[in-house]
């Protein structure tokens, strides 16, 4: 006996056309593949979006930190100056995302080049998965249309003499 998922096997009735169940298959292929897209990508995407706010998930910084043991035991005299900016909201957040931080032979540099590339590549995916979204959906409706024709064309036949509602009263 074969494994389900190596021999599928599908019994149509209703007078379904081999294209639209081939259509109807290619949709589900389709739904399966986008859900399996989203999956990755939420899983490689470096930002996790939590109650509509978007956070970094993983520190994808790589070859730029750089630290030294401290030698002898120092008070930190230097002052930093951060630089702030406000949203809408009024929700305060760091400008520039380039950080430097010099002390006791130690140093920590963050270059937003890396995240750059990360939100082009962020874009062209949730382009490609929203024209998938929107061809899905109207796929989704016309075979919505079809179901829909085809179970009115069973009652009708049904409800004739000899169909199995022929005798059925309101």
């Amino acid at each position: 006996m074969k494994n389900p998922k190596e021999s599928p096997c599908v019994s149509v009735e209703y007078g379904y056309t081999s294209d639209e169940v081939r259509e109807a298959v290619e949709h589900i292929k389709r739904v399966r593949l986008s859900k399996k897209l989203l999956e990755s990508f939420q899983n490689t995407s470096p930002f996790v979006i939590e109650n509509g706010e978007v956070f970094i998930k993983d520190a994808f910084i790589s070859g730029t930190i750089h630290a030294a043991k401290i030698e002898t035991p120092q008070p930190v005299t230097n002052i930093y100056n951060i630089s702030t900016g406000a949203n809408n909201g009024g929700k305060k957040y760091p400008a520039g995302m380039s950080v430097a931080v010099e002390e006791l032979k130690s140093k920590v540099e963050l270059n937003t080049e890396a995240f750059a590339i990360f939100e082009k590549s962020i874009s062209e995916n949730l382009n490609g998965i929203m024209c998938n979204a929107l061809a899905n959906h109207k796929e989704t409706e016309r075979l919505s249309d079809v179901v829909r024709d085809i179970t009115r064309e069973v009652i009708r036949k049904e409800m004739r003499p000899g169909g199995m509602l022929c005798g059925l009263k309101r």
